[in-house]
């Protein structure tokens, strides 16, 4: 955090600030990742370091839930560097898969409403809250060390690069 800190302080804008990792890193090597904001649009609600556990403890992700301060509105930003290629692509892709599988489910958490509140809702006939949670921005970053049509993007990510499939009508969760 310290070495993003001082490279934002050389840019010079001081409105840039360095989101702070509760947990630091638990890769091996020292490898991490951060997350910079600027303070006067967007204000930092939750923070979160997730580890991802395979053969060994590998770089965390942080999950950081922001708040535009105009308006309120909520964004998720992920933030993660999967484990590199460098044993090999085949070899080393199951390690990828996990840390996908594991993106997806934060992803998920955000975006649908548990089953007995979606009942509850829809009993009351006001499916506007989970329409509303359905809709939450999620943007995830980092280095994949993947393409966006591998495996571990596509069929355990769940992401797509194409654009038609995650906006407009086909994303409209009453359609």
């Amino acid at each position: 955090d310290q070495v993003f800190a001082d490279l934002l302080a050389a840019t010079g804008n001081p409105h840039l600030k360095v989101v702070e990792d509760p947990a630091g890193t638990s890769d091996l090597r020292g490898i991490d990742v951060s997350l910079a904001f600027d303070e006067r649009t967007l204000r930092v609600v939750e923070r979160r370091s997730h580890v991802v556990y395979m053969r060994y403890r590998t770089r965390d992700i942080f999950e950081v839930v922001l708040e535009l301060v105009d308006t309120g509105e909520r964004l998720v930003v992920i933030v993660s560097h999967w484990p590199s290629r460098r044993l090999g692509r085949r070899e080393s892709e199951p390690l990828r898969i996990c840390v996908a599988e594991n993106l997806a489910y934060l992803v998920r958490d955000h975006l649908l409403v548990d089953s007995i509140a979606y009942e509850e809702l829809r009993a009351e006939g006001d499916l506007g809250p989970v329409q509303a949670q359905w809709e939450t921005p999620v943007v995830l970053m980092g280095d994949f060390n993947d393409e966006p049509s591998d495996s571990s993007v596509v069929d355990h990510l769940q992401a797509s690069s194409e654009l038609d499939r995650v906006t407009g009508p086909t994303n409209d969760i009453g359609g």
